[in-house]
């Protein structure tokens, strides 16, 4: 049904079919070899099963704290994106993902960006402000913590890239990890590599700001572009 709304190709509402069977089994899951776009929406899936979601991201605010205007920004930026449909959808998409952080519910969501993605300015100075503001009023839901690791803290365990840690059952102990590229993505699960990724989140963790200090620091970015 969902892939005549959105007009998803067969082969990709195969692919989640096939992934969720996956999820009630032990085998592993089909690889990820899919736009953009889709990928996307195989990444909501696991945002909507899972109890906690940790997000490393040295680059960009993540998608589930993003303004419509960021999201928008970064989307016209990129024309391997913006190819393979109408951006607005896309927009849409993301939004309605961020449904996870206020249900009944809501996913138990760490987030820890490194701090050259607070000073990026994505889509102008206006939607920059926004964007910063947005982070400070979401980082006081009891759900949700972010984290920033300072320049000040110099190389970091974080150079591997941006990832994203999902833990599915009460436990916080991570059951799978995501990994993003330009036109497909990777899901992991075998224990070693799960072990890698959530020593690497620690590591981060342990050096960043702490929660109060980090919403500070960009409760006073934002606050200066006023000024501006």
């Amino acid at each position: 049904m969902l892939g005549g709304i959105f007009s998803i190709a067969s082969k990709t509402v195969t692919w989640v079919s096939e992934f969720s069977e996956y999820r009630g089994g032990g085998n592993r899951p089909p690889p990820l070899r899919m736009p953009w776009f889709t990928v996307r929406t195989a990444s909501g899936g696991l945002e909507e099963e899972a109890g906690y979601i940790r997000t490393w991201e040295p680059i960009l605010v993540p998608g589930l704290l993003q303004t419509e205007g960021y999201a928008r920004a970064i989307l016209d930026a990129n024309p391997a994106i913006t190819r393979l449909g109408d951006p607005d959808s896309f927009v849409k998409i993301r939004a309605n993902r961020k449904a996870v952080l206020t249900k009944e519910s809501p996913v138990r969501l760490s987030i820890i960006i490194w701090e050259p993605v607070l000073h990026c300015v994505v889509g102008g100075e206006d939607v920059h402000r926004d964007q910063l503001r947005h982070l400070v009023e979401m980082g006081q839901l009891p759900n949700v913590t972010i984290q920033v690791v300072p320049l000040s803290v110099g190389a970091t365990a974080g150079t591997c890239g941006a990832f994203v840690l999902f833990a599915f059952a009460d436990t916080p102990a991570p059951g799978a990890v995501f990994l993003e590229t330009l036109t497909s993505s990777q899901y992991l699960e075998e224990a070693r590599e799960l072990d890698g990724y959530w020593m690497v989140f620690d590591w981060l963790r342990s050096s960043a700001l702490d929660p109060e200090q980090s919403l500070n620091t960009i409760a006073a970015l934002a606050a200066a572009k006023l000024k501006k």
